[in-house]
């Protein structure tokens, strides 16, 4: 049979993403119709017509829990059992009891819930995240690489030091760029960085970012998305009719791999136009403040990512 959930662990899905619950994650397959031995009480309520009214119906319902997997025991059954099916059953794996451990979760939180709310990460802050646009939560910053290497595992990744105005300094962030420029084109270049994704590795690097850039059809051309000149490393991207100071920006990093993550929400809209300005939808990126807009060099009518 399939399994009853859709991930293998339900509680780093969940923990991934908080606004789902655990009916989110039932596999639909994992519901079937089966033919099996019952204990004889279930068969003989089965057929008393008397249990099925109760249900207003003409036969009776049962639910059934699955416990684990068994596996026919085909020592500790007699050969009068085997030959009658009369089977002895063994479970040989148990299912972990995810709904206990998660009411227990969810019960153990008292204060520390509360002062994680205060400071804008508990459950409540989420439930308020989908109230704000997608776009204002997404930060976009402005960063200036310093230094590129290549990555000693993976022909076609390059990394980067990038300036994006952290205090401790560049962040590392590791880009598909390698087919597409030198290292010497790269450096100190000016680049936007999607700055608050979850950090995830990318061949045993952690990557602390992505440099937005656009590509055409074939992928034979890829062009990374530049700020206006003035910008200055730090600096938040925005889009016209867009405040992006409005709403604060969730207090945990974006997932993008995350069901219900904002970020591909976001990226459907990012283009650029026949006009080589970047948007978010119809509205151009831009610094706040600034006049001129976020482009790229030579690219038309593509998408962003």
């Amino acid at each position: 049979y399939e399994s009853i959930l859709k991930v293998p662990n339900a509680d780093e899905a969940l923990a991934e993403a908080p606004d789902m619950t655990l009916m989110d994650l039932i596999n639909p397959s994992s519901l079937k119709e089966i033919h099996g031995f019952v204990e004889p009480y279930v068969a003989a309520n089965a057929r008393d017509e008397s249990v099925g009214k109760l249900f207003e119906d003409t036969r009776p319902r049962f639910q059934f829990e699955r416990q684990g997997f068994f596996s026919p025991d085909t020592v500790g059954s007699s050969s009068q059992q085997q030959e009658k099916k009369e089977l002895v059953f063994n479970r040989i794996v148990g299912l972990r009891d995810t709904w206990a451990k998660i009411e227990k979760k969810d019960a153990g939180k008292g204060g520390k819930g509360n002062r994680r709310g205060e400071r804008g990460g508990g459950k409540n802050n989420q439930a308020a995240t989908a109230d704000i646009p997608p776009f204002n939560q997404i930060e976009l910053r402005v960063g200036k690489i310093v230094e590129v290497w290549p990555h000693p595992d993976a022909d076609k990744l390059f990394c980067e030091k990038i300036d994006v105005g952290d205090e401790e300094g560049p962040r590392t962030i590791v880009s598909g760029l390698r087919d597409f420029y030198t290292q010497e084109e790269l450096i100190g270049k000016r680049v936007v960085v999607v700055a608050n994704l979850k950090p995830s590795k990318l061949r045993g690097i952690e990557s602390k970012g992505m440099v937005l850039a656009a590509s055409n059809a074939d992928h034979t051309k890829v062009e990374v998305l530049e700020p206006p000149a003035s910008a200055k490393p730090g600096d938040r991207i925005s889009a016209e009719g867009i405040d992006i100071k409005e709403h604060p920006l969730p207090s945990k990093p974006i997932n993008p791999k995350a069901k219900t993550s904002v970020w591909p929400k976001v990226v459907e809209d990012l283009t650029v136009g026949e006009d080589g300005i970047a948007r978010f939808g119809e509205s151009k990126l831009l610094v706040p403040g600034d006049s001129e807009f976020c482009t790229v060099e030579s690219l038309r009518n593509t998408k962003l990512g």
